[in-house]
C-alpha cells in the first residue's frame, strides 16, 4: 500500500528573522484628520476671541458706568455751590469746576476713542446743567434788582407821603414814575404789574 506524501506548495523565502509590520493609511484619511484638526482649533480660537471680546465689553461698559456715576454727583455738588455764590460769579466758577472734572476722570479710559467719546458726551451734558445754572443765576441777579428798586420805591412814596408841599410831592412823583418806567424797559416788570403797584401805593397815601 502506497503512503500518501505531502508535498509543499510554497517555497520559503530566503529572508531570516520577523518582517517589520506597518499600517498603509491613506493620503485621503490623514487630510481629513489634518482638518479636523484645524477646525477644532479654529473653533476653541473663535470662542476664546469671543469670550475675550464679551468681557472687554462689559468691562468698558461698568467702567463708564462707574465714572458717570461719579461725574454725575460732582456736578451737582457743583450746581449747588454755584447756586449759593455771587450770581455774577456762579457761572464762571462752574465753567472752571467742569474743565476739572473733565481733566480728572477723562484720562481713566484706556484708549483715545473712549476718551474721546466720554469728553464729547461730558460737554453735551455739561452743557445742559450750564443752562440750569445760568437760569438760576439770572433768577436770582433779577431777584436782587427787583430788592433794589423795591427799596427805592418805598423810599420815593415815603417822600410822596411826607412831601412838606404840593411842589415837592410832585418832584415826588415824577421820580416815581421815571423809576417805573426804567422798571418796565428792563424787563423786570410789565406795565400791568406797575400799574398795580400804582393803586397799591395810591391807598397809602
Amino acid at each position: 500500500m502506497k503512503v500518501p506524501t505531502y508535498q509543499r506548495q510554497t517555497a520559503m523565502t530566503q529572508e531570516v528573522g520577523g518582517r517589520a509590520m506597518s499600517v498603509q493609511a491613506s493620503p485621503s484619511a490623514a487630510s481629513a484628520g489634518t482638518r479636523a484638526a484645524q477646525q477644532f482649533f479654529d473653533q476653541a480660537t473663535d470662542a476664546s476671541l469671543q469670550f475675550y471680546e464679551t468681557e472687554l465689553t462689559n468691562r468698558r461698559r461698568v467702567q463708564k458706568q462707574k465714572i458717570d456715576t461719579m461725574v454725575d454727583e460732582e456736578k451737582a455738588r457743583v450746581a449747588d455751590e454755584a447756586a449759593l455764590m455771587d450770581p455774577n460769579e456762579s457761572e464762571s466758577y462752574f465753567d472752571q469746576q467742569m474743565n476739572v472734572l473733565k481733566s480728572k476722570y477723562a484720562p481713566q479710559f484706556e484708549n483715545d476713542f473712549l476718551r474721546q467719546n466720554f469728553e464729547i458726551d461730558f460737554d453735551r451734558r455739561a452743557l445742559v446743567d450750564r443752562v440750569n445754572v445760568r437760569r438760576n443765576a439770572a433768577e436770582r441777579r433779577i431777584g436782587d434788582a427787583l430788592q433794589v428798586y423795591e427799596n427805592r420805591e418805598k423810599q420815593i412814596q415815603r417822600d410822596i407821603i411826607n412831601a412838606p408841599n404840593s411842589l415837592a410831592r410832585q418832584a415826588a412823583v415824577d421820580r416815581e414814575n421815571a423809576l417805573y418806567k426804567e422798571i418796565v424797559e428792563s424787563g423786570y416788570l410789565t406795565q400791568a404789574d406797575i400799574d398795580a403797584r400804582r393803586v397799591s401805593a395810591n391807598q397809602l397815601v
